[in-house]
């Protein structure tokens, strides 16, 4: 017994990530005390289900302060803002900075991150030296680091999408389950 249910009332959708070209990574000595790090980009699809962030190094006191992660939009308006604590960055590795946020596929963003109330420097971010080694969505795009240009360089970023599962791969999908099923 099958149940036929029309398209328009499904709502599929399948994982992408988009990260960083291999390269030897470095960091940033500090992010603290209002040196902000802006990284813009070009989402490459419009709901991004995690973005994450490679934190390099830390060296820093995590027992006050945090980062400050915000997307703004071209007309540097913060539309998303996060504060993850310090105390909870104890190691490097990634962290997770936005969970399921929309954005226009297409459109320019800037990530910001900010050091606020830390007792000295704050953690070390990863970045590249190299533009090769630039996402989809950083390609073309500029890094700044307290106010200046960053050239041929981009952050260490990870972006997870969900996007629609296309009514053709729905169908091929559907036609497969029945194979199988049969």
């Amino acid at each position: 017994f099958f149940l036929i249910i029309p398209i328009e009332y499904l709502n599929f959708t399948t994982r992408e990530v988009s990260t960083n070209k291999v390269a030897y990574d470095k960091t940033f000595p500090s992010i603290a005390y209002g040196n902000t790090v802006s990284q813009q980009f070009v989402p490459q699809y419009d709901f991004i289900k995690r973005l994450e962030i490679y934190v390099r190094e830390v060296k820093c006191d995590v027992s006050q302060g945090y980062l400050q992660f915000r997307i703004l939009d071209a007309g540097k308006n913060s539309i998303y803002e996060v504060q993850v604590p310090l105390e909870k960055m104890a190691s490097s590795g990634w962290y997770t900075v936005f969970s399921d946020i929309e954005l226009i596929a297409g459109e320019t963003y800037y990530l910001n991150v900010d050091a606020v109330e830390t007792l000295d420097d704050g953690p070390g971010l990863g970045f590249f030296a190299s533009i090769d080694t630039a996402s989809k969505e950083e390609e073309g795009q500029k890094l700044t680091y307290a106010g200046s240009v960053m050239e041929n360089r981009n952050l260490k970023v990870s972006f997870e999408y969900l996007k629609p599962l296309y009514k053709w791969d729905y169908l091929a999908y559907y036609l497969f389950m029945i194979f199988i099923i049969a």
